[in-house]
């Protein structure tokens, strides 16, 4: 039987952002800035078990009137859906050199649908106090009318479908 360990997303030292073309020249960046998971794995990160849950309220672009109408009723409508969540269901070795693919199911809003991230192992290090963790960079990209988030229908700007996304993703094993 193989043990398996916890890994808490150390959200301090960890990022989610994402960016989406804007009006055909440009492109408006922004971020998530209160997220948790953890990841269930054994020492090989051989099928691990992905859990995260971002704040949706969390969002931002910078600018407070865009932001305003991304937390509102009109897209992500942070009142009545607080979290975006992410759960793994399959996960492949893509190469030797600590690059992989997990699919999973992103919900938003009430709306869920399969999202493929890409994840490259930067490190896994262990300090003196023997804590063990893993620093990944993710990346993927999920197309906004997945999920009904139609910007475009406000008809004050003209926003990409697809919205690309990156991370720096921290990970600590739980010691037993």
């Amino acid at each position: 039987m193989t043990i398996k360990h916890v890994w808490k997303i150390d959200s301090i030292q960890s990022r989610i952002a994402f960016k989406v073309g804007y009006m055909l020249m440009g492109v408006i960046a922004g971020e998530f800035r209160k997220f948790s998971g953890r990841l269930l794995a054994d020492e090989s990160f051989q099928e691990p078990e992905l859990r995260l849950s971002i704040e949706a309220r969390s969002i931002t672009t910078f600018q407070k009137e865009r932001d305003d109408y991304l937390r509102g009723p009109g897209f992500l409508d942070t009142e009545g859906y607080s979290y975006i969540r992410y759960v793994s269901i399959s996960y492949r070795r893509v190469s030797t050199g600590g690059l992989f693919e997990m699919t999973g199911l992103l919900t938003i809003r009430d709306i869920t649908a399969p999202v493929t991230i890409v994840l490259s192992l930067v490190a896994l290090i262990q300090d003196k106090s023997e804590t063990v963790s893993a620093h990944y960079k993710v990346s993927g990209a999920l197309l906004r009318s997945a999920f009904g988030l139609d910007i475009n229908a406000s008809g004050k700007e003209w926003f990409a479908d697809e919205v690309t996304f990156w991370g720096d993703i921290r990970l600590r094993r739980e010691k037993t």
